[in-house]
């Protein structure tokens, strides 16, 4: 259970987190770019986000353990860049593909993180667990803006 409320606190902090961030920093960054189209850009990327955690889901030879490692990584690399986009418009080139690349990846985490710990449990407390770790994950969601701000 402890492991699953970090999973899900660590999606949902991931998820909503960028999704609150994001339009601050794309607003600080200059006229060329209007933060209500680069929200809308990082809101598409969520849509290839699931189908890449079916992928994950869905292979036979990568787990779902397997899929999480390589998702956590992937958003740990991807968000390094970000500190590029308070350098001017050099750090653009780099900063914002790395944006939609994280905002891809933690929409992939946080669907197999649901379904990962829907299949972990057994039956007899599945309910009783996965409700602890979505409570967990709803701390996250709402604690990310608190740290953005």
């Amino acid at each position: 259970v402890i492991g699953g409320a970090y999973l899900c606190f660590l999606g949902n902090f991931l998820f909503y987190g960028l999704t609150y961030a994001l339009p601050q920093i794309f607003s600080s960054l200059g006229k060329e770019l209007s933060p209500a189209f680069q929200v809308l850009i990082v809101s598409i990327c969520d849509i290839p986000g699931v189908g890449l955690a079916f992928l994950f889901i869905y292979s036979k030879s990568i787990g779902h353990r397997d899929g999480l490692k390589i998702l956590a990584g992937s958003a740990a690399v991807f968000s390094l860049p970000l500190i590029s986009l308070d350098h001017g418009a050099t750090g653009l080139y780099v900063g914002l593909p790395s944006a939609y690349l994280v905002k891809y990846i933690a929409s992939a985490f946080f669907t197999l993180a649901y379904v990962y710990l829907s299949e972990v449990f057994p039956a007899k407390v599945r309910s009783s667990g996965i409700s602890l770790c979505i409570a967990a994950g709803r701390v996250g969601s709402m604690v990310a803006p608190l740290i953005v701000e």
